[in-house]
């Protein structure tokens, strides 16, 4: 009797260690599965540069005064903000894109795992991607200009494709980032949007960029 005891003893001592081990030294595979650099998070932004470049006014009503051949497109200077993602992932990722800035010189069609073929970005091109502006802290007050404007999502009405160890850069507005403003960016693994799971529903998933990252990388 005592003896099965003390076998009983030394097998959840055993098993005791084993769990804390795992818990103070967590695989690493796990993230070698995963993740392509093991010491970056799976997907992440980097700012790239802030200047100003022409965007079209939003149009207007038509002037039927003037024949519309020679109506030409209005510009304004916008200040703008470029950030870079990074898949670090060791699967495609999905971005909503404004179609207006696709084009073939920008883009081209790769094949994902699954034999579905998807518009990918090519080497050094932007886009306008889809993305968010939210508060940081409800509580705390913005500046009058942006209260009505936040929180709201940029839609994108087409898919963009950024395969796996690759990267894109995207603008943002330089007024969206502001003192307790942040953007975030929202995407899809290549996995979660198959046929197979198409009915069952994954968590969003998000990258951020906020104002205290934007601070200190410009020195504001």
């Amino acid at each position: 009797m005592i003896y099965k005891l003390l076998i009983s003893i030394s097998l959840i001592y055993l098993f005791t260690l084993s769990a804390l081990a795992q818990v103070r030294n967590p695989n690493i595979d796990t993230r070698k599965n995963t993740h392509i650099d093991e010491e970056k998070p799976a997907v992440y932004l980097e700012f790239v540069k802030l200047g100003k470049r022409n965007v079209l006014k939003p149009t207007g009503s038509v002037s039927h005064n003037v024949p519309l051949k020679q109506e030409l497109p209005q510009t304004e200077e916008v200040e703008t903000v470029w950030l870079r993602v990074y898949n670090n992932s060791r699967w495609a990722i999905q971005f909503g894109v404004d179609e207006n800035s696709l084009s073939n010189s920008n883009t081209e069609l790769r094949q994902l795992s699954d034999s579905r073929i998807v518009i990918t970005p090519t080497e050094n091109s932007e886009f306008e991607l889809a993305y968010g502006v939210e508060l940081v802290n409800y509580e705390s007050s913005i500046k009058p200009d942006l209260e009505r404007a936040v929180p709201y999502v940029r839609f994108g009405a087409t898919s963009l494709w950024l395969r796996s160890g690759k990267s894109v850069v995207f603008l943002v507005k330089r007024a969206e980032l502001r003192k307790n403003i942040q953007i975030y960016l929202p995407f899809k693994y290549e996995w979660e949007t198959s046929k197979k799971n198409e009915y069952y529903g994954e968590p969003e998933h998000r990258v951020y960029f906020t104002w205290n990252i934007f601070e200190k990388t410009v020195g504001l």
